[in-house]
């Protein structure tokens, strides 16, 4: 499930893959879509579909994984761009093979829906946005409110062993200026430079935030903390 900060919009997936967009006021169902496109789909999978809604409610990103290797293991991402209010898609783009630790990825979009980040085991990787395609008429426009979207920056994040299949955390900070990512390991970065402003490597007394990023976390509005289940962190 997911939710707009801004507006009274939800989206939810169930079993079967369909993600439904609702008015949070009304309870009335507004659109619904179906991402799970790749073989065997998402039945009974919830690991296999992600999530990610706007803060005005009007943009779904959906990133599924499917298919299946030799082995059972050879995975395929496909992340999708939906308009909420119609459940038109607007874009897609293809996400990189590998194994089930794929699987449990992160999405975060950005308050003003500049920019997509998606957490992928040991690298994070920062999705441009546009609204428009260049070159079209506003008829055309109007017609298909098609959208770029281009490959800005890959964010790599330390990892051994016994992090593959921790949990990981993402999300920006609500004015877009921070991005905060974690899988075991936790790294922060200024959104104009990609300067790299915070690294916390845990020690075994340090456990209980990983564990608790892991959960999920969100900024507080000065964006210089991040709030968990079990506390209010400092980011520098």
């Amino acid at each position: 499930m997911a939710s707009a900060r801004a507006a009274p919009v939800l989206a939810s997936a169930d079993a079967n893959g369909v993600v439904k967009l609702w008015d949070g006021v009304s309870g009335r169902e507004m659109a619904s879509v179906s991402p799970c496109s790749l073989e065997p789909g998402c039945d009974h999978n919830g690991r296999s579909l992600v999530l990610a809604l706007s803060d005005d409610g009007r943009l779904l990103v959906t990133s599924q994984y499917g298919g299946r290797g030799l082995w059972g293991t050879d995975f395929q991402g496909v992340v999708r761009f939906w308009d909420a209010t119609t459940g038109s898609e607007l874009a897609s783009i293809a996400l990189p093979r590998g194994g089930a630790a794929l699987m449990d990825q992160k999405l975060a979009l950005s308050s003003d829906r500049s920019r997509l980040a998606i957490h992928l085991k040991d690298h994070v990787e920062i999705w441009r946005l546009g609204e428009t395609e260049p070159g079209r008429t506003a008829q055309e426009q109007n017609r298909r409110a098609a959208m770029v979207v281009e490959l800005e920056r890959v964010l790599l994040l330390p990892l051994d062993d016994k992090d593959v299949y921790r949990e990981r955390s993402l999300g920006f900070s609500q004015d877009a200026t921070r991005l905060v990512a974690g899988n075991g390991n936790t790294l922060g970065w200024k959104t104009a430079s990609w300067r790299q402003i915070w690294r916390m490597i845990p020690s075994v007394s340090d456990w209980a935030i990983v564990s608790e990023l892991g959960q999920g976390f969100t900024f507080a509005t000065d964006g210089r903390r991040i709030v968990t289940v079990g506390g209010v962190w400092a980011v520098p």
